[in-house]
């Protein structure tokens, strides 16, 4: 009678693992691998947000040099172009400031002053007639 109740119990225990054991599902595989993808794009995008704040780093960095270089090129315009510069400039080159005595008036006769023609001739006929002159002297 041993042997059937040993037998009874092994076979009740191989049913209920049988019973116990559960099916495969797939489901949990599928979530570890959607949040294994998530934290890889998440790991990527920090990274890519890292680079760019560096180069905006940079760049703030170059423009914060340039506007320096402009402040500075600014100031030595100023002193450039400042009047007592170009004063002192000018004396170096031996050039003098004018005063009354320094300036001299000369006459000249009338028969040396030239004197611009008028355009009274305010035609459209005429206007075609100087250009056409004027074409005909270049070819001339």
């Amino acid at each position: 009678m041993k042997k059937k109740v040993i037998r009874r119990a092994s076979v009740n225990a191989s049913k209920q693992e049988k019973q116990n054991k559960k099916p495969f599902k797939p489901l949990p595989i599928l979530y570890l691998c959607i949040v294994s993808v998530l934290i890889v794009i998440s790991v990527l995008n920090y990274a890519k947000l890292n680079e760019l704040t560096f180069e905006a780093a940079t760049i703030k960095s170059e423009t914060a040099l340039l506007e320096d270089d402009i402040v500075r090129l600014n100031v030595e315009l100023n002193r450039i172009t400042d009047i007592s510069t170009i004063e002192q400039k000018a004396e170096e080159l031996g050039m003098v400031k004018t005063d009354s005595n320094n300036v001299k008036y000369i006459s000249i006769p009338s028969e040396n002053k030239v004197e611009a023609e008028s355009d009274n001739d305010s035609t459209i006929v005429a206007s075609i007639i100087k250009s056409l002159s004027v074409i005909m002297e270049y070819f001339s």
